[in-house]
C-alpha cells in the first residue's frame, strides 16, 4: 500500500511537471508565433517583453501613462507593437501617423463607447440593447452633435459662466480671502456650473454632497470600468455611483427636464429615452457618462490655465489687456463680457488654454481595428490587423521635442501664436481626439473654460498664501483612464485671492451677442 502511494504520488508529481512543462512550452511557442508573425507581416514592430504575455501589461499598470513615455524614449518608433494576453497593441507615436488613424473609417471608437457605458454606468442589459440599437443610439449622437453647435451652444457657454459668477459674486469683495486648496475650489465651482447649466434650477448637483459623490466616482473609475466586485473593490465610487444614480433617476421620473430654464441638450435626450422606453434608473445612469463629459476635463483644465496664468505676473498683466478688448463698460460698476469675442479678439489667451492642454493633457485615444488596413505618414506603411486594438498616446505627441523643440516639458504662453511651424504640424495636437469620433463636447468646454477664467482674471488678484506668484504644482500619478493630470496630494494649492483695485463693487453681465442685452435687467451676476 505504501509502495502504491508513493508510486501513484511519483506519477502525479510527474504528470504535474509534465503539464507544467507542456503548458510553458505552449506558452513559449505562442508568443514566438505571435511576434514572427509581427515580423512577417507589415505590422508595426513587436517590442520585447521580459515576461510573455503579461509583460507590457504589468508594465502598463505599474507604470501608467509613463509606459508609454518610456517605450518612445527607448525605441524611438513611429509605431509598434505589444504583444497582451496573446493579442496585439498597436500603439502610434508619429503625428502623421496619428492623422492617418483619425482619418481611417475602419478603426473605430465606438466599441470603446459600449465598453465605458457598461462599466461606467453598470445600466442594465435590457436598457443596454436599447442604448446599443442603431436607431435609438444614431439619434442620441445626433442630438449630442446638435446641442454642441452654434445657437444651442452659445446658451449653454453662456449659462454655465453666468452660473460661475453668480458663485463669485458671494466672495468678499472688501478683503482678500484664503483659498486652502484652489485645485479643490475650482473642481467644486465648475461642477455647479456645468451641471446647473444642463439641468437647471432642479440641478441634482446642486447639492454639494452629490458634487463630491461625483469625484469620489471619477477618481476610481478605473475599478468601477473592471466589473469585478466593485462593491468590495472600490466602495466608495460603487457607493457614489448609487447616490448619482439615484439623484438622476429621481430627476427623470419628476420630469424636472420639462422645466423652462433646461437646455434643449437634456430636453431631447430625455424625451427619445421615454420615447424609447427606457427606465428611470438606465436614464439616471446614461446622466453619469454625461456629467463626465461635462465635468471632468473642464474642471481641471480651468485650474491648470489660471494656475499657469497666475505663475507669471507679467502674463497677467498682458492678457488683461488683451481680454479687456471683448469687455464693454457700461459704467464703472457694469461690464458686460462678450464670450463669443474671445477666440477671434484674444489671441494670446487662446495660446494660454492650446498650451495648457498641450502641457496638461496626456490621455490615450483608443480605436478598434474593425477590418484590415493600411496606414501611413508617406514614407512608412504600417497594416493592422482586424480584431486588434490601437493606441495613440497623446501625452508622447504633446511633448515630443521633434515637434515642440526642445521647451517641450516648459509652459510657453506665446507658443501657439500664429506660427507656420506650430501650424504644419496639427496632428501634434490633439487635446479633443479628432476625425469622425472627436469630441462633441469639446466647444462648450472650451466656452466654459475660456469664459470662466477670464472672469477671474480680470476679477481679482491672486497670489500663492506667501504672497508670491501662484505655484504650479508637481502632478499626482494618473490612472491610464484619466485624460488629464491633477495636482499631487501633498502639494501646495492654497492661494490669496482679493478683488483687483478699483473692481471692488464691479457687477458683471455675461452675453454672447450685444443683441442679447437689452435694459433695464437685474444685477449682472445673477442675471438670467
Amino acid at each position: 500500500m505504501a509502495l502504491s502511494s508513493a508510486v501513484l504520488s511519483l506519477l502525479r508529481d510527474h504528470l504535474i511537471a509534465s503539464s507544467l512543462a507542456a503548458g510553458l512550452a505552449v506558452i513559449l511557442l505562442a508568443h514566438v508565433a505571435v511576434a514572427l508573425a509581427g515580423r512577417e507581416s507589415k505590422e508595426p514592430p513587436a517590442l520585447p517583453q521580459k515576461v510573455p504575455f503579461v509583460g507590457h501589461l504589468v508594465s502598463m499598470l505599474r507604470y501608467s501613462h509613463r509606459y508609454a513615455d518610456m517605450n518612445f524614449e527607448d525605441h524611438a518608433l513611429p509605431a509598434h507593437t505589444l504583444s497582451v494576453l496573446g493579442g496585439k497593441l498597436y500603439i502610434v507615436n508619429s503625428p502623421k501617423l496619428a492623422e492617418a488613424v483619425l482619418r481611417n473609417r475602419s478603426l473605430s471608437f465606438e466599441p470603446f463607447v459600449r465598453d465605458f457605458m457598461k462599466g461606467a454606468t453598470n445600466i442594465d442589459s435590457r436598457n443596454m440593447k436599447i442604448f446599443e440599437s442603431e436607431e435609438f443610439s444614431s439619434q442620441w449622437i445626433k442630438i449630442l452633435y446638435a446641442s454642441m453647435t452654434g445657437s444651442e451652444l452659445l446658451k449653454l457657454n453662456v449659462q454655465a459662466i453666468r452660473h460661475f459668477g453668480k458663485y463669485m459674486a458671494k466672495l468678499p469683495t472688501d478683503r482678500g480671502f484664503e483659498v486652502e486648496n484652489f485645485y479643490i475650489w475650482v473642481r467644486n465651482t465648475i461642477s455647479n456650473a456645468s451641471t446647473t447649466s444642463l439641468y437647471g434650477s432642479h440641478n441634482p448637483l446642486s447639492d454639494p454632497r452629490l458634487v463630491e459623490a461625483y469625484w469620489d466616482f471619477e477618481a476610481d473609475l478605473h475599478i468601477l470600468m473592471t466589473q469585478v466586485f466593485t462593491s468590495m473593490t472600490a466602495p466608495k465610487a460603487h457607493q457614489a455611483r448609487l447616490q448619482l444614480t439615484k439623484a438622476f433617476d429621481e430627476y427623470y421620473r419628476r420630469e424636472y427636464d420639462a422645466s423652462n430654464d433646461v437646455p434643449r441638450f437634456t430636453k431631447d435626450r430625455m424625451t427619445m429615452e421615454r420615447k424609447y422606453g427606457m427606465s428611470a434608473a438606465a436614464s439616471g445612469a446614461i446622466e453619469l457618462a454625461v456629467i463626465h463629459g461635462a465635468l471632468f476635463n473642464t474642471a481641471l483644465t480651468t485650474y491648470w490655465l489660471v494656475t499657469f496664468i497666475f505663475n507669471q505676473p507679467e502674463l497677467v498683466s498682458q492678457l488683461r489687456e488683451e481680454v479687456s478688448s471683448i469687455v464693454i463698460d457700461e459704467s464703472d460698476r457694469e461690464k458686460i463680457l462678450q464670450v463669443n469675442r474671445i477666440e477671434k479678439n484674444c489671441p494670446l489667451f487662446m495660446s494660454c488654454f492650446r498650451e495648457t492642454q498641450r502641457c496638461v493633457f496626456l490621455g490615450t485615444l483608443n480605436r478598434r481595428v474593425m477590418a484590415d488596413t493600411d496606414i501611413s505618414d508617406g514614407r512608412l506603411t504600417y497594416t493592422l490587423r482586424k480584431g486588434q486594438n490601437l493606441q495613440v498616446p497623446v501625452g508622447v505627441l504633446h511633448k515630443s521635442r521633434s515637434i515642440w523643440g526642445d521647451d517641450a516639458d516648459e509652459f510657453v504662453p506665446d507658443r501657439f501664436l500664429d506660427d507656420e511651424e506650430i501650424q504644419t504640424l496639427p496632428s501634434g495636437f490633439l487635446p479633443f481626439g479628432g476625425g469622425k469620433h472627436i469630441c462633441p463636447g469639446r466647444n462648450f468646454a472650451s466656452g466654459e473654460i475660456l469664459g470662466c477664467a477670464a472672469l477671474l482674471l480680470l476679477s481679482y488678484d491672486m497670489t500663492a498664501v506667501d504672497g508670491g506668484p501662484v505655484k504650479v504644482p508637481e502632478t499626482a500619478e494618473a490612472w491610464p483612464t484619466a485624460a488629464i493630470n491633477k495636482p499631487a496630494p501633498d502639494e501646495d494649492v492654497g492661494v490669496l485671492m482679493k478683488r483687483r483695485k478699483g473692481w471692488e463693487k464691479v457687477d458683471w453681465t455675461v452675453v454672447d451677442e450685444m443683441k442679447e442685452f437689452r435694459k433695464p435687467r437685474t444685477r449682472a451676476w445673477s442675471a438670467l
